[in-house]
């Protein structure tokens, strides 16, 4: 892969091939900008479109160190977010007259917004991304664009180039000799529909996605290297910004940092053949602290995603009966956590759901990101097996792959217990397309092991589907 943005144009077919992966993104960025403005009425977002194509280019190619394949998936992820934004303006509007309707938040985010630092910020439990939003509007009011929702959306669409970027880096590092696989995590990322709503709507699970990503990036550049006690200190005083940033964007992540910590030790002590307990025992100890630490944190984050899936059971249609009921919600806890961590992959059931007119954009990118969690499933299963695999035989440089294994699962067990909603999985999501990247299917054991898994998934998925026409 090349270390830098010098990529050589051997042929007219390869030249064309990477001018028009530099080009799409930017007709992307454009046609979003052009839909927003014939949606609102408003030309700002036309005449703020092109510094923010540049602003997207040098955040890219920064988080990226340089690299292409890196600094093209943050470039294309800008583009992609743009263009569903503006899409997603023009939806709104003509069915709901107003974007301010996309989910429940939008309006709270926008109102607390879009004045800037104008009047204090109330207490929320968002206050850093608040700022972030604020300070854009700041500078747009002295630029003269105005105070459109676009202006927060447009910081989304950076934050969720950013992740896109940090996404692929790790994927280099984990595959350092293998091109094929850091462009398979690279496309998945900017396919991944989950990325287009975080970033073309004003929700303030951008952040979130972004720091996970971020704290992924930490720790399997940790593991990738021999352990040495500099390195762990150098990357635990990262993670501690991390986790100041974390509970100024979503106070209940913070239960993530001592699991993180703790699934990173079992994967140290797993080098080589057999367990070694000292390195387990320090990790279990560093996240012990860590959770001591942030006890009172951690506590009133749990009590807060308890009282949500208590409130999603009592309000939510499938809470009395359903498909979702029968599986999940009305299970014992260990049949809970078994029943809604494979839900998680699937939901909503059914997946065309949020495929009508009468919902709102939000709605419709759930589904698609439903499709998406179908298709790439068997391909993670697969390289969460061989990752399990490659550390049980004790292979090389297997650590980084078996937290990956190790840290999806558990988060997402984590969210089926306490609030059954997309977009707290989908903070995680980028674990899921580097498990999926993991997988090499030139290798026949792969390509038979995927084939299986995939045939019997897909079969679960359509059961599942005809399970509900028959219990709807």
């Amino acid at each position: 892969m090349s270390s830098g943005l010098s990529v050589p144009f051997h042929n007219a077919a390869t030249t064309l091939r990477l001018t028009g992966k530099i080009l799409v993104p930017v007709m992307a960025a454009c046609i979003g900008a052009a839909l927003m403005a014939t949606a609102t009425g408003d030309l700002a977002p036309l005449a703020a479109v092109w510094p923010l194509v540049v602003v997207a280019l040098l955040l890219s190619w920064t988080l990226g160190l340089g690299r292409w394949s890196e600094t093209l998936a943050g470039w294309s992820m800008f583009g992609v977010c743009l263009l569903a934004a503006g899409i997603g303006h023009v939806y709104q509007h003509a069915r709901f007259g107003s974007v301010l309707r996309s989910t429940s938040e939008v309006s709270l985010w926008y109102g607390l917004s879009k004045d800037g630092f104008a009047f204090a910020l109330p207490s929320v439990n968002a206050p850093y991304a608040v700022n972030t939003w604020r300070a854009a509007y700041e500078l747009a009011a002295f630029l003269g664009l105005g105070n459109g929702v676009w202006i927060a959306i447009a910081v989304n669409t950076l934050v969720m180039a950013a992740a896109a970027t940090v996404t692929v880096r790790t994927a280099s590092i984990l595959f350092p000799d293998d091109d094929r696989r850091v462009g398979l995590a690279a496309a998945l990322v900017v396919a991944c529909p989950m990325f287009w709503l975080f970033g073309g709507m004003l929700v303030r699970d951008s952040f979130a996605l972004l720091i996970q990503a971020t704290t992924v990036l930490m720790l399997v550049h940790l593991l990738a290297r021999p352990v040495t006690f500099g390195r762990v200190l150098t990357h635990a005083m990262l993670l501690a910004g991390l986790v100041w940033l974390t509970m100024g964007i979503r106070l209940e992540m913070i239960y993530t940092y001592p699991v993180a910590a703790a699934i990173a030790a079992v994967a140290v002590s797993l080098r080589g053949r057999g367990l070694r307990p000292v390195p387990l025992l320090a990790g279990v100890l560093l996240a012990g602290g860590v959770a001591l630490a942030f006890w009172d944190e951690i506590a009133a984050a749990l009590l807060s995603s308890q009282n949500a899936y208590l409130n999603l059971m009592t309000n939510f249609d499938f809470a009395s009966s359903g498909l979702g009921n029968r599986l999940v919600v009305s299970q014992p806890l260990p049949i809970r956590v078994i029943t809604g961590t494979l839900y998680m992959h699937l939901f909503p059931i059914p997946v065309w759901t949020g495929f009508s007119f009468s919902n709102w954009e939000y709605l419709w990118l759930k589904s698609f990101s439903a499709l998406f969690m179908i298709a790439i499933t068997p391909l993670a299963v697969t390289g969460f097996w061989r990752s399990v695999s490659a550390s049980f035989r004790g292979d090389a440089g297997s650590a980084p792959g078996l937290f990956l294994a190790l840290y999806w699962p558990s988060m997402v067990a984590a969210v089926a217990l306490t609030s059954l909603e997309t977009r707290h999985v989908g903070q995680f999501i980028p674990v899921l397309i580097l498990l999926a990247a993991i997988p090499d299917l030139r290798e026949p054991s792969d390509w038979r092991l995927f084939r299986t898994l995939a045939t019997l998934w897909y079969g679960a998925v359509v059961a599942g589907h005809l399970a509900w026409l028959v219990v709807a």
